[in-house]
């Protein structure tokens, strides 16, 4: 993992205060190791515990991880080789938040003069977006850079298999995600979610709704869904990698 301050990013999406105080109180009795495989910024090591793990594809977000000796710059369908090679202990619980695949995943950087204005006083503009935050394109392989869809799918799919797949029946989830609207229409992203979780052998034990403070900015800003939901699941099954 490059850590050099040069490199340094601000993931966009960080789990929000809400979403941090809830999931500290539901892993607060969770036996650990606990990972993290869509990590960001790498928030999932401030839930107050010394067993958090992190996967993260950009080295920009890495590069301000509170613990850099445990996160890893990797695309998290490797996580297996991770653990395999020792890098990483065997997790008992997966805590993430995935992208939520709305406009964030758009990969424009901004106006010329937005540009322009950057090169010159570092200044971002003001629509928020993964490749605005980096100021590049997202990382080839990153769910990050697709709005939902087919791509989408397939991306985050193969990491939730691929981490699956090195539990054992018994593991805990807790899973951060979030609706929105595209075009003026609901875009169903969370039902998906519990939809591919539980073909991966997941049992649903809860989903908790969490008020928080959504962005206001965007054609669809007055249609913003007011909750988040953390989906609480236990692994029932194990699964091949795909």
């Amino acid at each position: 993992m490059n850590s050099t301050d040069t490199l340094a990013a601000r993931s966009p999406a960080p789990f929000s205060t809400p979403i941090l105080e809830r999931l500290s109180a539901i892993v607060i009795d969770w036996e650990g190791p606990i990972l993290d495989p869509y990590a960001g910024n790498c928030l999932i090591h401030t839930l107050g515990r010394d067993d958090t793990w992190a996967t993260e594809i950009e080295p920009e977000f890495c590069a301000v991880s509170p613990e850099p000796d445990r996160t890893f710059c990797a695309d998290s369908r490797f996580v297996p080789v991770l653990i395999e090679s020792g890098r990483i202990p065997r997790p008992k619980a997966i805590v993430t938040s995935p992208d939520y695949g709305n406009r964030m995943a758009d990969q424009y950087l901004g106006t010329p003069a937005e540009v322009a204005a950057r090169a010159e006083t570092g200044r971002l503009p003001r629509r928020r977006s993964y490749a605005i935050s980096l100021n590049r394109r997202v990382s080839e392989g990153s769910g990050a850079g697709h709005q939902f869809g087919p791509e989408y799918c397939r991306i985050h799919e193969a990491v939730m298999s691929s981490v699956t797949s090195v539990l054992e029946p018994g593991a805990r989830l807790a899973l951060n995600v979030s609706n929105h609207y595209r075009g003026g229409e609901l875009v169903h992203v969370f039902p998906w979610w519990v939809t591919l979780i539980a073909r991966l052998g997941w049992r649903v034990d809860a989903i908790v709704p969490v008020e928080t403070r959504r962005f206001r900015d965007g054609e669809n800003s007055d249609l913003r869904d007011e909750s988040e939901y953390v989906i609480i699941a236990t692994l029932t099954t194990q699964t091949e990698e795909t």
